[in-house]
């Protein structure tokens, strides 16, 4: 447009300004008809698109009457004509219904608005970097930051709630809230599974009331209420719940006496299990080659200076007493229902107790230092906990550890189980 203004000034009276400003003319006709299409794509055909960028479609409206003016404009120019010819009145006509338009498409645009204090995608992740790296607690997070923390989290948690990630500003908040709104009804109820569809979402889960706790707190802890506390508060029930946990659990045998022991309520994760490992392995080391073993007798298996000890329990507690003795103790079977021993070294003379999930530290169980030990571990209750439906830990575990060089494994006593 200033490359054909530029030709038509000083040509406006010959043949090359009116061939300089018909060209303009049909460019921006062209580009405002082109921008038109893909806007009628996006909002009639592609409803993902639509979703995403229909918000923006009165701004390009808006644009794009504004750049027909602008051709009109020139068209008057280079078409000529008196000030009060019939032409000039029509023309007049024409660009007030353009300007009427224009105000009307503007007027409405800044009505919907963009949300003043968030900028959409254009959020800096440096502003996010509390809640998405380091998991802000809503109980720590300041009230004037929540809808901040929101927008945050809901777009971090794509793979949770994708249909939330590419709204806008202000739709994604009005969605958030609409959310909140049929938090307490079932993910099976009409409306709100529609909502939970439109999320990308399945259920409610823990990841998206992760993020609506930030909206609504009163509503998601109805139902989650470990979401709505600070760190320190969560980390303190956390304690509390465990020490309820460990007062259902006592030791199972009282003699002989070992030289350390301890009684708690362990938390098994998803696949359940734990292990015992030297100091100097890294949790976890040697579980795989230990599990072949543990799968064929149901119990333990050991490789090298790693043991794994399985549990029917998962994402539960399991009662657990480990002692530590300098020499064999003998094997009682009476209220068990399995026991199995296995071999494991120890080169750093220190053997401790480990589970997926973070657990209080358990006393060193190489009672002798440094050399080969024996693993005896004894169960029960295994089938009762599947079918227990109480808040207390059921199935049972005593693990003895003791000096022997021995690394075989051998099932000592297998009680017929009533199912």
């Amino acid at each position: 447009m200033p490359v054909a203004f530029a030709v038509w000034l000083p040509a406006r009276e010959r043949r090359a300004g009116w061939v300089a400003g018909a060209l303009a003319v049909a460019y921006i006709t062209v580009q405002v008809a082109i921008d038109a299409a893909f806007v009628a794509f996006d909002l009639l055909l592609g409803e993902g698109c639509g979703q995403t960028w229909g918000p923006l479609a009165a701004w390009s409206i808006g644009f794009g009457l504004y750049r027909l003016l602008a051709a009109l404009l020139i068209m008057i120019a280079i078409r000529g004509g008196g000030p009060h010819s019939a032409r000039a009145r029509a023309t007049r006509r024409v660009l007030v219904v353009i300007a009427v338009i224009a105000v009307l498409v503007v007027a409405t645009v800044t009505d919907r608005g963009q949300d003043t204090r968030f900028t959409g995608r254009a959020i800096d992740a440096e502003e996010c970097y509390d809640w998405t790296v380091v998991h802000r607690a809503y109980g720590d997070t300041a009230p004037q930051d929540r809808e901040l923390a929101f927008f945050c989290m809901a777009r971090a948690a794509n793979g949770y709630t994708g249909g939330l990630t590419g709204l806008p500003d202000r739709e994604l908040l009005t969605y958030g809230r609409a959310l909140c709104g049929v938090a307490h009804l079932p993910s099976t109820d009409p409306t709100t599974r529609k909502l939970l569809d439109q999320a990308g979402a399945d259920d409610w889960s823990h990841s998206l009331m992760s993020v609506l706790v930030f909206l609504c707190p009163d509503a998601v802890g109805r139902t989650w209420p470990e979401l709505v506390l600070s760190e320190a508060e969560g980390v303190q029930r956390k304690k509390d719940y465990q020490v309820k946990q460990t007062s259902y659990c006592t030791d199972p045998r009282a003699r002989p006496r070992a030289r350390r022991q301890a009684t708690t309520a362990l938390f098994v994760s998803e696949g359940g299990g734990y292990g015992i490992t030297d100091a100097g392995v890294e949790a976890g080391d040697g579980v795989t080659a230990g599990l072949e073993t543990a799968f064929d007798n149901g119990v333990v298996g050991a490789y090298g200076d790693s043991a794994t000890i399985l549990t029917e329990v998962e994402n539960f507690f399991v009662c657990l007493t480990v002692k530590a003795y300098t020499k064999a103790p003998p094997i009682a079977t009476r209220g068990w229902d399995r026991i199995v021993e296995t071999g494991i070294r120890s080169p750093s003379g220190e053997l401790n107790l480990w589970s997926w999930d973070e657990s209080e530290p358990l006393p060193n169980l190489a009672a002798a230092g440094p050399g080969r030990y024996r693993i005896r571990v004894s169960v029960r209750n295994q089938e009762k906990a599947e079918l227990d439906t109480s808040d207390r830990p059921v199935e049972e575990h005593l693990v003895e550890v003791f000096p022997g060089r021995s690394t075989r494994t051998v099932t000592r006593h297998r009680a017929e189980v009533q199912r």
